[in-house]
């Protein structure tokens, strides 16, 4: 299942507003993984195209033992890996 994200991570004086694809295999997977990395979701929703579709740089992380695809809409590497060490 494929979900589009739109949230709010903040972190003492730093405020991002993000967009991103959670591949996973359930909702819940990827309702933990915003949770545990305390973000505030704006909206959830299927996203129901090819994740190619939305950006081409993605991270692959095991929550459990599940294994989670995160895409994001970044074009340059090093900002994707800012974004993903502030999350």
């Amino acid at each position: 299942m494929t979900f589009s994200i739109n949230g709010i991570k903040e972190e003492r004086i730093e405020r991002f507003n993000f967009e991103i694809l959670i591949c996973a295999d359930s909702y819940l997977v990827a309702r933990k993984l915003l949770e545990q990395n305390n973000v505030l979701v704006l909206s959830f929703k299927d996203y129901t195209l090819d994740k190619t579709t939305f950006g081409d740089i993605y991270f692959t992380m095991n929550v459990g033992t599940e294994r989670v695809d995160v895409v994001t809409k970044f074009h340059d590497i090093a900002e994707a890996c800012d974004f993903f060490v502030f999350l």
